[in-house]
């Protein structure tokens, strides 16, 4: 086989198929390729995903594989094990192909793990405005609780007609106290420490 030849002519090959994208490094003692591959996005022909790969031909390519280097390690890889399934035929234009379907298994991934990511985050507000909701509820809950409680006591027609006892306002107090209480979790029953209040007051509650 005349492998300066062989190389000769798929060079010829690919500057015909890459007349942008391949840039020759130099041709002695050995051939030296730049090939800048492309992909676009299918839904978004403005976004795309890039790499730069050279290869350097040894002297019996193609019996021999050629020195590949790029930047993604696992690209590299890949372009490795690839090339050794080519050995005996020419083989660049074929690892360009690989790099390309790379690329854009790499872009596709990417698309949905974006995807992901934006339906966890869509989730994570409908759960807020849920909670919100549910918080709202509770207070109206508690609210009809309330006026249902200070109904009960009579309290409502005690404010109108002037100042309270000591008694009222000791069950005023307690009623609005058991109220908060069980609106912040603490229970249903509430002990109200009755030292607090002032001696003349007692002595209302008493009577």
């Amino acid at each position: 086989m005349d492998y300066k030849e062989e190389q000769a002519q798929e060079l010829e090959a690919l500057q015909s198929i890459y007349p942008n994208e391949l840039t020759v490094i130099e041709k002695e003692p050995r051939l030296i390729l730049e090939i800048e591959v492309c992909v676009e996005d299918d839904d978004n022909r403005e976004k795309t995903s890039e790499c730069l790969i050279r290869f350097t031909l040894p002297k019996e390519y193609p019996e021999e594989i050629p020195e590949i280097e790029t930047d993604s390690e696992v690209l590299l890889e890949g372009l490795q094990d690839e090339a050794k399934t080519w050995v005996g035929s020419v083989m660049i234009f074929m690892l360009v192909n690989f790099a390309q379907d790379h690329l854009r298994k790499e872009m596709e991934e990417e698309k949905l793990k974006m995807k992901r990511l934006k339906e966890i985050e869509e989730e994570e507000l409908k759960k807020k405005l849920e909670g919100t909701k549910v918080t709202v509820e509770s207070f109206t809950r508690w609210k009809e609780q309330f006026d249902a409680e200070l109904a009960a006591l009579n309290l409502r027609d005690d404010l109108t007609k002037g100042r309270l006892t000591g008694k009222q306002m000791f069950l005023r107090d307690k009623a609005l106290a058991e109220s908060d209480l069980k609106f912040e979790g603490f229970g249903e029953d509430v002990d109200v420490d009755e030292s607090l209040f002032q001696e003349d007051e007692l002595a209302d509650l008493d009577a």
